[in-house]
């Protein structure tokens, strides 16, 4: 009898060591949970990269560091990992903005210049054309700019040295006529 009443104590005994063990855990579980509901915000979140994903897991957005600064980027919902449209800035630090058809090719590129002023180019796609809008030129006003496929400039739209509007028409070689008001 003994013997039973023995291993009847050393069985009671660690069935009350687990509840201590099972307790404890409860009370450290408790008080883990409650203090990462009160941890606090933090001020500041960094890396090299964060991504936007949608319901699917595509990427999205997706802000990112580069060499001369950080990007933004979207992307269609498809999953296609090709940006539609990219914040970033020049070399210079001026901010530029580019907007690519589903071909890649960049058709809006807006950008502060290396003297400070601005620029926005019109696209038909990679080889077909560009407009110039750009607020620097010829006689320091504002003008607009039509290139031909080779990048070579063949109509100009600005105002003159007198303040007056001046449209010019070019061949080619850049040669061509300026029509100004009488």
């Amino acid at each position: 009898m003994d013997a039973i009443n023995s291993r009847l104590a050393k069985i009671e005994n660690q069935v009350r060591f687990q509840r201590r063990i099972i307790v404890f855990l409860i009370i450290l579980l408790v008080a883990g949970i409650s203090y990462g509901a009160t941890a606090p915000i933090p001020e500041v979140i960094q890396a090299g990269k964060f991504e936007v994903v949608n319901a699917q897991g595509n990427v999205v957005v997706a802000l990112e560091s580069w060499k001369l600064g950080g990007k933004i980027y979207t992307f269609s919902a498809k999953g296609l990992f090709r940006p539609s449209i990219v914040l970033t800035h020049t070399d210079e630090g001026h901010g530029m903005l580019n907007i690519y058809n589903n071909k890649e090719d960049k058709i809006i590129n807006a950008k502060g210049t290396e003297n400070g002023n601005a620029e926005l180019v019109l696209s038909a796609g990679e080889g077909k054309g560009k407009i110039f809008f750009q607020m620097k030129t010829i006689t320091g006003s504002p003008g607009m700019f039509l290139d031909n496929k080779n990048g070579e400039q063949v109509v100009q739209i600005y105002a003159d040295k007198t303040g007056n509007g001046a449209m010019a028409i070019l061949n080619r070689k850049g040669k061509g006529r300026v029509l100004r008001p009488r």
